[in-house]
Parts: structure tokens; C-alpha cells; sequence
């Protein structure tokens, strides 16, 4: 499971940098996608194990924002000074670009919607549904935000963060998800993929933000993740059938993994892919649970996925194009490695004593 959460964040860091001598191995949309399953199945699975008993829910909201923020606030601030050291040392200013040139057009709810996204997080989701007008900075809905002139969304610092978004809308409401039964979670399933089946085929909105980012639509991928938890579960209870084919499926589901890309039919290979995904979770977790060394390696996925833009574009600043188009996904990958591992140890493990020590007094329900 560590490794399978670090293999998708790197796949999004050769999304966004260049391939790796010749390989992409799946698209970003994908990888993004797998890992709403996989946070889907951990939510569950501390839901169910962890945060159960009076005051859980505001202990497990509050231990999830201290997991994002403090990482996330780092590199935002790190973004800005880099920014500024460019902007006033060669006159490219990087991520403060949009701004420098649309702040006079820019109204106060603009500002104010970056603002939010920015700091918080909160709507990031939203801007990529957002246009503003090029000459009365006014806000607007649009179905394509490829067709705008600013595009809104160039205004985020963090613009992968997008889907930490989609995450933090899926906490507040899994606590309440986690009680229901498995035919209720079944049917807002059907739902989520009955609206994204109106949305592709009806309204004919195939393009992004449409494909991963509307949170309705992305709900199904969050409740398979959580059914393949209750599997998990039932197939615990008696029953061999983890240590019998665990040790068969790993194999199978990352070779799967890595001939992804040769596949016929993005959206039909995309969806079966994910509910293999579902299916084959509770081995893959059932076989590495107990690993250190596999957890270490998912620990990486998180810092990966907020660190690597800014890291891209400073390799920017440095390589030449002939250089960047051999080695950039090679480079990228590796400077994000270990820029990870820094925010692993001066950032993450701190807060994460605070996490432990915030849950080891959560009081059981029959206290």
C-alpha cells in the first residue's frame, strides 16, 4: 500500500516534469483518481479503529487538517519567497505572474476567493469552475476553464492542491458515511456515477475540470475505496482468502499497474482499472500492513504531491530546454525525493507526535 501511494505520486510528478526514460506509466487524472480510492479505504479504516467514541468526530476533522496544513503551509511559504527572490533577482516572478499582471483588473471577491483557496484550501476545487473577466476582473462559471483569458486557476500558489480539496470535503462528511449501511453506500455509488454518466454523455462536458475534479462525481471513487475496507473486514473474519492470494495478487495488480498506459479505451480501461483497484486493496494492504518499511515509502506521497510543482519550476529557471526534455522527469523525481524527506523529519513527524498524542486521549463510548 506505501509503495502503491508513492508509485502514484511519483506517476504525477513525471505528469508534470517529462518521462522517465521513455516511461509515464499512467496519466496524472488516474493516479489522482486511485489515490480516492485508496484515502477512501484509510478513512475507513481509522474510522472504524481509531476515532470511535465521544468527541471523534472534531478529533478526527482537526488530526486531518493538522496532517495537511502545517506541510501544506510550509511549501505555500516557501513558494512565495522563491517567487520573490526570482522576481526581483531576474524579473520572472514565477508563481506572483498572474497577479503582478492582473491586479488592477482584479475585484475584492477575486482576491478574496484566492485568498481563501490559498491559505485554507477550501475551494480550490471550485476556482478550476471559476473564469474572471480580463476587463472587469468580474468572476463567472465556466464549464472549460481552458477557454478562459486569465485562467482563474493560474492565480493558486499550490495548484495540484486541487485535490486535497476534493479530500478535505470527503472528511467531513465520511464520519457520518462510515455508519451506513453497505446498500446505502452502495446506492449514493450509483448516484455519483449516474451524474457523471449525465454530465459525459447527456451535457457532453468530457473536459476537465469535468473528468476528476467535481466532488459529486469523485464521491464514488472515495465509497469504493471505503466497500473495499468492509470487505477487508469480512474476509478478516474467518477466512483464509487474503493469506491464500495475497501473495498472487500483488504481483498481478502492479504489473497491471505498469502496462496501464498500453490499454485500449481511456474511459472503459480507467473505470475497470479502478474497480480492480477496489478489489485488490484489501490484499494489498492485508500483505504489508505490518511493514515499516512500506509505510515509510507511502509517508513520501503526501509531501511528493505538494512539493514537486515548486520544485519543477525552479528547474526551470536552471536547465536548458535540451537538458530538461532528457532529464527533467529524472531530475524532478529525485529533488522531490529528497526535499520530501526533509519535510518528512523537520516538519511531518513533529505533528504527527501531536496527532498520536491528541487521539491517545480520545475517550471510548463505553467510558
Amino acid at each position: 500500500m506505501g509503495f502503491l501511494r508513492f508509485f502514484l505520486a511519483i506517476t504525477v510528478v513525471i505528469g508534470h516534469s517529462g518521462p522517465i526514460f521513455g516511461m509515464k506509466f499512467l496519466n496524472g487524472y488516474a493516479a489522482v483518481e486511485i489515490f480516492f480510492i485508496i484515502s477512501g479505504f484509510y478513512m475507513a479504516l481509522i474510522l472504524e479503529t481509531k476515532y470511535v467514541g465521544k468527541g471523534s468526530y472534531g478529533l478526527f476533522i482537526s488530526n486531518r487538517f493538522l496532517r495537511l496544513y502545517p506541510m501544506y503551509w510550509v511549501v505555500l511559504l516557501t513558494t512565495l519567497i522563491i517567487s520573490l527572490i526570482f522576481g526581483i533577482g531576474s524579473g520572472n516572478w514565477l508563481n506572483l505572474t498572474p497577479y503582478l499582471k492582473w491586479h488592477d483588473v482584479m475585484t475584492v471577491p477575486a482576491m478574496l476567493v484566492q485568498f481563501v483557496a490559498n491559505v485554507f484550501l477550501l475551494g480550490q476545487d471550485i476556482v478550476m469552475f471559476m473564469g474572471m473577466s480580463p476587463e472587469t476582473g468580474q468572476l463567472f462559471f465556466t464549464k472549460n476553464f481552458w477557454n478562459t483569458n486569465p485562467q482563474f486557476w493560474t492565480f493558486l500558489f499550490l495548484p495540484q492542491a486541487w485535490s486535497l480539496a476534493l479530500e478535505m470535503s470527503f472528511y467531513l462528511i465520511a464520519p457520518f458515511i462510515i455508519r451506513a449501511k453497505t446498500t446505502t453506500i452502495v446506492s449514493i455509488v450509483l448516484l455519483s456515477l449516474i451524474l457523471r454518466a449525465v454530465i459525459y454523455f447527456y451535457l457532453g462536458w468530457t473536459n476537465d475540470p469535468w473528468i476528476n475534479r467535481f466532488f459529486p462525481t469523485e464521491l464514488a471513487l472515495f465509497l469504493l475505496g471505503m466497500s473495499s475496507y468492509r470487505v477487508y473486514v469480512k474476509c478478516v473474519n474467518g477466512n483464509s482468502v487474503l493469506d491464500n492470494y495475497g501473495v498472487l495478487v500483488m504481483p498481478i495488480f502492479f504489473l497491471i499497474l505498469l502496462f496501464y498506459p498500453f490499454f485500449p479505451g481511456q474511459l472503459i480501461r480507467a473505470w475497470l482499472f479502478y474497480g480492480f483497484t477496489a478489489l485488490c486493496l484489501p490484499f494489498l494492504f492485508h500483505q504489508t500492513r505490518k511493514s515499516k518499511m512500506d509505510n515509510r515509502i507511502g509517508e513520501l506521497s503526501y509531501p511528493l504531491y505538494v512539493v514537486h510543482i515548486l520544485l519543477i519550476a525552479v528547474m526551470g529557471q536552471f536547465l536548458s530546454k535540451e537538458v530538461y526534455s532528457v532529464w527533467g522527469g529524472v531530475i524532478a523525481v529525485m529533488v522531490s525525493v529528497v526535499a520530501s524527506l526533509i519535510l518528512i523529519k523537520y516538519v511531518a513527524n513533529p505533528i504527527e507526535g501531536i496527532r498520536e498524542a491528541r487521539k491517545a486521549k480520545l475517550q471510548p463510548i463505553n467510558s
